[in-house]
């Protein structure tokens, strides 16, 4: 009778599986709703700076989708016994979410994620940068890098003698802006500009190492190495009204000093001046106003995070866009190119990549802009002078140049 006595009943052991079935449900939630929220965020950024703005987004999606779900497989003829149904649509889609980010999809997210993770370690978040780069499979991703500091001058004023270091301590504090003429970096040979066309793998074995990422706290972009001093060219607004910017080179390494020379915000342009242990080689910037529609259009830059991506197309006209020229090209960019180098055949820079014609709920592919390296040319040859501020154009204006 002892031993019957032990036996668990029908009730009890429906009472033990439902105190399991509740917790892995309260587990399911918790770390689903988390690893969901964090990847939505990390997606995200790219094309959202403001990360309020991202999160109400995620919450949005995270909340909708499961009580979209739900209603409708909620019996209609007895809703006392859809009881707990919301909730386990909950606890099934967000572990469904995560599972999809960190999992089937993790080759595709890992990058993005490791970009949070840097941007989170960035605005000194350290616990949620160690978790989104344990998600991204970078346990590294989130170390602290060395906090270049910018300094943009002033409208009509000379570029500062000394570097302020807002809210950083440094030991070099008189540390001084590097001489036009003297490079603050040791630079490896420049390669020759190509006699003939060269295949897309070989431009970009030559000028891959030329090309940067540019991490700011509110934008990420593209530039690329423009003189054997450190001067790199980039878009204006990738690095307007930044406070805090890192650069990236291909070799992994940061660089360890930046500073904003100069800034012409009507063209969108911008150049940074870096100090880095090892400068990659300057590129060679081509006559824009050789270029001619239909030849080769290649882009090096960092689409959403990936950096260094290699895109190609054709210029697809000389196009006149709210009264300036740009190059339009076939070649496909996304957010996250912006200031990177558009190259012809040669291994010539003809442009810088800056825009994308379209958007949401607009069917257009493949329409997009780059400022003719002319402009960059006469942007280079005055930036050791004032620096400029300059306004925009006028209205739109259609046609060709």
């Amino acid at each position: 009778m002892a031993a019957a006595d032990s036996v668990p009943t029908t009730g009890e052991r429906r009472t033990v599986f439902s105190a399991v079935r509740r917790f892995v449900k309260v587990v399911a939630l918790v770390v689903g709703f988390g690893v969901s929220l964090l990847c939505l965020m990390a997606l995200g950024r790219p094309l959202i700076d403001s990360a309020w703005i991202r999160l109400g987004i995620a919450v949005f999606v995270l909340v909708v989708v499961p009580l979209v779900l739900s209603a409708r497989l909620l019996p209609k003829d007895d809703p006392a016994r859809g009881r707990g149904l919301p909730t386990d649509v909950m606890a099934v889609t967000w572990m469904g979410f995560a599972l999809a980010f960190a999992g089937v999809l993790r080759s595709v997210t890992s990058p993005m994620l490791a970009a949070e993770a840097r941007a989170l370690a960035a605005e000194d978040h350290p616990a949620l940068a160690a978790s989104v780069a344990f998600l991204s499979a970078d346990s590294d991703a989130w170390a602290p890098v060395p906090a270049p500091v910018v300094v943009a001058a002033a409208a009509g004023s000379n570029v500062p003698a000394t570097l302020p270091v807002p809210g950083a301590e440094r030991e070099d504090k008189d540390a001084s802006v590097p001489d036009a003429g003297v490079a603050p970096s040791a630079a490896p040979s420049r390669p020759e500009i190509a006699a003939s066309d060269l295949s897309p793998a070989e431009l970009f074995r030559r000028w891959a190492p030329s090309v940067v990422s540019i991490q700011a706290d509110g934008s990420r972009g593209t530039g690329f190495v423009v003189s054997d001093d450190g001067l790199v060219a980039t878009n204006s607004h990738v690095v307007h009204d930044e406070r805090r910017i890192s650069v990236k080179l291909m070799d992994g390494s940061w660089a360890t000093e930046v500073w904003l020379v100069a800034e012409d915000e009507g063209r969108d342009l911008a150049l940074l001046r870096i100090r880095a242990s090892s400068l990659p080689p300057s590129v060679f910037l081509a006559d824009s106003d050789e270029v001619a529609v239909g030849e080769s259009a290649i882009s090096i830059g960092n689409p959403l995070g990936l950096e260094h991506t290699l895109t190609e197309g054709i210029v697809s006209s000389r196009r006149l866009h709210r009264g300036l020229p740009f190059i339009q090209m076939s070649t496909p960019i996304s957010p996250g190119n912006s200031g990177g180098p558009l190259f012809n055949a040669r291994g010539e820079v003809i442009g810088v990549s800056t825009a994308t014609i379209g958007g949401f709920f607009i069917d257009a592919q493949n329409l997009n802009l780059a400022v003719p390296s002319g402009a960059l040319a006469e942007m280079i040859a005055a930036d050791h002078g004032p620096a400029q501020r300059v306004g925009g154009g006028g209205g739109d204006t259609t046609g060709t140049w």
